[in-house]
């Protein structure tokens, strides 16, 4: 007998088999008479070899179930993040929509006070603005 390494994986792909062709019972007995040159070993391989197949049947469908649920939960984050994004776009112009128009009142109320601090206000010729520099005459 050759000396074999398995791996645990391997170990229980074969257990879980062997217990899936015991609890499906004997074969029905058409298939029985259909083939009567197999032997007893060559039906328990066929069946063997089906449960096999089925069994990554199954395994492909449930891990397309799963990367079907992890493509919609990521799905929802994107569209989460994404309405999270709008919303942040949305305050931000809110934000600068109120800057500029507290920084239109305060020009509004406070330039007209600089200009007649500093200066008279202007006649209707505009030519106080000569005779306050003193160079007009």
């Amino acid at each position: 007998m050759k000396n074999v390494k398995t791996t645990n994986e391997e170990c229980m792909c074969v257990l879980l088999l062997v217990q899936s062709a015991s609890t499906e019972g004997p074969l029905p007995s058409n298939e029985q008479t259909s083939s009567p040159n197999h032997s007893a070993g060559q039906r328990k391989a066929n069946r063997l070899q089906q449960n096999a197949e089925s069994m990554l049947q199954r395994m492909a469908d449930k891990h397309k179930e799963q990367m079907i649920s992890i493509e919609k939960q990521f799905l929802m984050q994107k569209q989460y993040l994404f309405c999270a994004k709008e919303n942040n776009f949305r305050e931000l112009e809110k934000k600068q929509m109120r800057e500029k128009f507290v920084q239109k009142r305060i020009q509004k109320w406070i330039i007209p006070f600089l200009n007649s601090a500093v200066c008279p206000p202007p006649t209707r010729n505009g030519s106080n603005l000569e005779k306050s520099s003193g160079r007009g005459r």
